[in-house]
C-alpha cells in the first residue's frame, strides 16, 4: 500500500509541489495521506505508517507537526535513533520560534506543539527505559505548563523507575496539588493485596 501511494505521487509529479503553493488539491492530498497513515497504524504497522507520513513531508516540506508524528512513529517501531533526532529537531525548531516571541500565549499553536513534543519525547524515552531522559523531557513540558496532571504523573513514574525517590515524591505531590486546585481529585485505584508495589498506568 505504501509503495503504491508513493508511486502515484511520484508519477503525477506531486513531490515538492504543495510546498511551493498550497491549493485545495494539496489540502485533500494531505488529509488523505494522514487518513491512510492512521488506518495503516491501526492495523499494527507503524513502519508503513511512517512511510506514508514521510510522503506528507515530501509534499509539504519540514512541517513541525509532521516531524512530531514521524518521531512518534519511529519510536513505535523501535528506531530510537531516528526518534531522538526528529524529537530534538521539532523541539529545537519550536523553541526557536518561541524565543522570537511568536508563541507567548498558551493557545498559540506552536506553544501547544512544543508542549506536546516534549511530552511525547518523554513517553518515547519511557518506552526505551531511559528514565532519566524521560524525566528531563517531562520536566521541560511542565516548565511550560505546570497544570499538566498527566505529565506530572508520568514524571513521577519516570523518577520512580529511575530510582530518583525524591523526584518521584515531588512529582506525585505536584499531581495531587493540580487536582486539589481543580477540586476534581479522582479516585486512586486501591492498592492490590500483598506486599508487592505495582505501578498503575
Amino acid at each position: 500500500a505504501g509503495a503504491l501511494i508513493e508511486h502515484v505521487f511520484q508519477t503525477e509529479g506531486w513531490v515538492g509541489k504543495c510546498e511551493v503553493a498550497m491549493n485545495e488539491a494539496c489540502h485533500q492530498a494531505f488529509g488523505s495521506l494522514f487518513q491512510a497513515a492512521e488506518i495503516v497504524y491501526q492495523n499494527k504497522s507503524a513502519r508503513l505508517a511512517h512511510r506514508v507520513v514521510s510522503l506528507c513531508q515530501r509534499l509539504f516540506g519540514h512541517n513541525l507537526e509532521i516531524q512530531l508524528v514521524l518521531a512518534q512513529l519511529s519510536c513505535r517501531y523501535g528506531d530510537l535513533s531516528d526518534a531522538r533526532k526528529r524529537f530534538s529537531s521539532a523541539v529545537t525548531a519550536a523553541d526557536r520560534i518561541c524565543q522570537r516571541g511568536k508563541c507567548l500565549q498558551r493557545r498559540d499553536g506552536v506553544y501547544q506543539l512544543l508542549v506536546a513534543a516534549k511530552t511525547a519525547y518523554g513517553m518515547c524515552m519511557m518506552e526505551a527505559r531511559d528514565f532519566k531522559a524521560a524525566a528531563a523531557k517531562f520536566r521541560g513540558a511542565l516548565a511550560l505548563d505546570s497544570t499538566l496532571d498527566a505529565v506530572a504523573w508520568h514524571l513521577g513514574l519516570a523518577c520512580d523507575y529511575g530510582r530518583d525517590w525524591q523526584g518521584a515524591v515531588e512529582a506525585y505531590q505536584l499531581w495531587l496539588r493540580i487536582h486539589r486546585e481543580r477540586a476534581t481529585l479522582v479516585a486512586i485505584p486501591a492498592r492490590p493485596p500483598g506486599k508487592l508495589v505495582v505501578a498503575i498506568f
